[in-house]
């Protein structure tokens, strides 16, 4: 066995700390790289085809590109006409803390009636695809239908339904799109500005009219902070005209980055620090055990020899408990073929009948059933029997004769 140095084991844990580190740092700057390079998603864009009139009810053809398609999602998008406070910027947006009736204003429709003031287009596969009036958003993130526009002065309400009146031929308005029931969602969120036909572009902001009485209830939207900027004045081409939302998406993928980075900056940094102190102190602790054991021999041995105790330790249990389940296996054997022969005795002695019938002709027990045969020769017993009866009946009887083996008489010819 060879005791490792204190110097080795320094180095090791050098290594080892530098080796953490580096592996932390490359895995914040690839999350980070990851976050900030790649985009959410493609930048949403909104076709208008026909131009509506300022003082009259008309309708106009809107087709959307490049949006997000959320298969079974809830919700969808809605398609709106209106106005906004930031339409070269996102502030407006409700992912940005927009509030409705304050940041932006819309065209509002009656739910049991609706007369095409808004679109919905639902996620494909939606719970609530039924109620869509729009379609739905495809998978490549395009949809369109045919929107109502009011004409350039329209009534709209806040959140407290509070009705106001916006007037398009002093402030810009456009179509805005935004998230349906309350989504918010930045990859959906967009303004195209619109102009009346026979009308100049607004050339001024201007402020909200007079509140007037609310005449039909409005659906909420969710908001957190409103915004302060001035409604800009802005000019679109007549006729067709297409709006790019790339600049206000590249705002919503910063805002995204900056918050997943203030979210997961703790947590590497506390991951590795944790790391880093479970490196000094197993460091710590193998240095401080290869000291002692280079610099005591006697250490070292005893150390050998608590592990090979062990180890027969080990060995004699193991060998025990094969022993064990050995002998118990035996046992069972055995008793298995103790009953074995039990059972067979039992049918053996079941199949034997209780009385057997004599057989015909058997010889043998004929044999048995024979009288004896008197003997050839006389039994001295016999001769004694006939002395007595013969001594009380007064008769007289020759002396019995006395017949000895050849062997007896040589020994009384030796004698």
């Amino acid at each position: 066995m060879t005791a490792t140095t204190p110097t080795a084991s320094r180095l090791s844990l050098a290594r080892l700390a530098a080796s953490t580190v580096a592996a932390l740092a490359l895995a914040l700057g690839a999350l980070l790289a990851g976050v900030t390079a790649s985009p959410a998603h493609a930048a949403g864009q909104v076709t208008i085809s026909g131009q509506p009139a300022a003082d009259a009810q008309s309708e106009i053809q809107v087709s959307g590109s490049g949006f997000q398609s959320v298969q079974g999602g809830f919700g969808g998008i809605y398609v709106l006409f209106g106005w906004v406070d930031d339409p070269n910027g996102g502030s407006w947006k409700p992912s940005a803390g927009g509030v409705t009736g304050e940041d932006y204003r819309y065209v509002y429709d009656d739910e049991t009636n609706p007369v095409g003031y808004q679109l919905f287009a639902a996620f494909p596969g939606g719970s609530t695809s039924y109620a869509a009036n729009g379609g739905e958003v495809a998978a490549d993130g395009t949809w369109s239908g045919t929107l109502r526009i009011p004409g350039a002065v329209f009534q709209t309400y806040d959140r407290d339904q509070n009705a106001t009146s916006v007037d398009c031929t002093t402030v810009q308005c456009g179509i805005i799109t935004i998230g349906a029931h309350g989504v918010k969602n930045t990859n959906n969120e967009s303004f195209t500005p619109l102009t009346f036909a026979g009308g100049a572009a607004a050339v001024a902001p201007q402020a909200e009219a007079s509140a007037q009485q609310p005449q039909a209830a409005a659906p909420a939207a969710p908001a957190e902070q409103p915004g302060d900027a001035a409604p800009v004045a802005t000019s679109a081409p007549v006729g067709t005209t297409t709006q790019s939302t790339a600049a206000s998406q590249g705002l919503g993928s910063v805002g995204d980055a900056l918050a997943w980075l203030v979210v997961l900056a703790p947590v590497l940094l506390l991951v590795g620090l944790t790391v880093v102190a479970l490196a000094v102190g197993i460091g710590a602790y193998l240095a401080a055990k290869s000291l002692l054991l280079g610099v005591n021999p006697a250490a070292l041995e005893k150390v050998r020899g608590q592990r090979e105790r062990k180890a027969l330790q080990e060995r004699e249990k193991q060998r025990r408990k094969t022993a064990a389940v050995r002998l118990s296996q035996e046992q069972r054997e055995a008793r298995a073929r103790r009953r074995l022969g039990a059972v067979g005795a039992q049918q053996a002695l079941s199949q034997v009948p209780a009385d057997p019938a004599p057989l015909e002709n058997d010889k043998l027990v004929d044999f048995f059933a024979m009288d004896a045969p008197s003997p050839r020769h006389p039994s001295p017993l016999d001769d004694a029997r006939d002395d007595a009866r013969a001594a009380a009946g007064g008769e007289e009887r020759d002396a019995p004769t006395l017949i000895l083996s050849s062997a007896a008489g040589r020994r009384e010819d030796a004698r």
